[in-house]
């Protein structure tokens, strides 16, 4: 895998501080003239056994830009992190990528760690049991834990129902939001236990659906998904039979289209991305039985706080359509654009500069289909 023409010459390393993580490497050059065209990045992943980036369930953390001053000798920076979902460790890949104008990319180098890495973010703990019904979901949930440090205070929490297309890995995710709860922040070395919610469910068009629950936080890029739990053992009422998602988004219901970017044998492409979070959404919570959270060290029984959302039909805030332009918009700017979020500008600004509207695709999250159809609202 080591190319000729630029590798790793000594040490590599890597941080994770929260939502951020800190990347670093030594980098020998032997053949310029074969990466003058070329964009490259130190990319970070998680990976189940080995480092394979068109699996399903490995997922790119981060990714960090090399300038051409920087590709000889050693160099660190940071830049955001997205830990994949779940409550498992991970082999954790370097991967030293670089990518042509027409989109080819390739890896120059890798570096395998010898630990395994374990993400401490919020999760489901114990039994989750969740009936469909009707017209609401009734959901039970043993334990909401913030293993964080004490004085972690985590962002805003919520429980969502979704019915995706496939069964969730913990990364990328395209479906149908079915019902959700606000619960708030939680604690470091606090946690929520025996938590009873019944909430109001939208309808799935038909179709074959693989019923998932996540544990999602507020960040300052969006809502992540920090846990997850898959749930077609517990449901006692399926939902009908069918085929595909739709690709709009029903009137009855709240959706997320996330598309991954389409990826080859010879490539690297971030495939891996939270869905976007909708700007308005339809909920109501109405818990059994609530009370405020406690630390682990108290043997009081702790309940989310309870929160009413009323019932309405989410309809997005509308998009700006002016041109605007991916090299020098802010976030908010580039986050106003039909068919971004928050999430997805934020990895724009990461890749910059860009010399075509084409080159989106290095961005987290955006595939070939996703750019041509926003193309028409962007400029350089």
């Amino acid at each position: 895998m080591n190319s000729p023409a630029i590798r790793f010459n000594g040490q590599v390393e890597y941080t994770l501080d929260g939502d951020f993580a800190k990347l670093g490497a030594h980098l020998g050059i032997d053949a310029p003239e074969q990466i003058a065209h070329e964009t490259l990045s130190l990319q970070l992943w998680a990976c189940d056994d080995h480092f394979d980036p068109s699996a399903p369930q490995n997922t790119r953390i981060a990714s960090l830009p090399l300038h051409p001053v920087h590709y000889s000798g050693f160099y660190s920076d940071q830049t955001p992190a997205l830990p994949p979902a779940g409550n498992r460790d991970y082999l954790i890949a370097m991967a030293l990528v670089g990518e042509t104008a027409e989109g080819i990319t390739r890896i120059h180098d890798l570096a395998l760690f010898n630990n395994r890495q374990l993400f401490t973010q919020p999760r489901l703990q114990g039994h989750v049991d969740c009936q469909l019904l009707e017209s609401r979901v009734e959901l039970n949930v043993e334990s909401i834990i913030n293993p964080r440090d004490e004085l972690n205070l985590s962002g805003s929490l919520s429980l969502e129902l979704w019915a995706l297309n496939t069964p969730y890995n913990g990364g990328a995710f395209a479906g149908i939001q079915l019902a959700s709860c606000e619960l708030g922040a939680l604690q470091g070395g606090s946690e929520w236990r025996d938590s009873r919610f019944t909430l109001d469910k939208a309808q799935a068009p038909a179709g074959e659906w693989s019923v998932v629950l996540m544990l999602r936080e507020w960040t300052s890029a969006g809502y992540v998904t920090r846990d997850y739990r898959q749930l077609p053992d517990l449901i006692q009422a399926p939902l009908a039979p069918a085929h595909v998602l739709e690709q709009e988004r029903p009137a009855h219901a709240e959706a997320a289209l996330v598309e991954p970017a389409e990826l080859e044998a010879a490539k690297v492409n971030p495939v891996k991305e939270e869905a976007a979070e909708p700007k308005a959404k339809a909920r109501k919570a109405n818990t059994k039985k609530r009370s405020e959270p406690s630390t682990k060290k108290s043997a009081a029984k702790a309940k989310p706080a309870a929160k009413q959302v009323s019932k309405s039909t989410a309809v997005k805030e509308a998009k700006s359509e002016t041109p605007v332009s991916i090299n020098r918009a802010d976030m908010d700017a580039l986050a106003a654009v039909r068919g971004l979020s928050p999430r997805l500008a934020k990895a724009i600004i990461a890749e910059r500069p860009y010399d075509s509207l084409d080159q989106l695709t290095r961005a987290r999250g955006l595939g070939d289909k996703t750019v041509a159809k926003i193309k028409k609202y962007l400029s350089l």
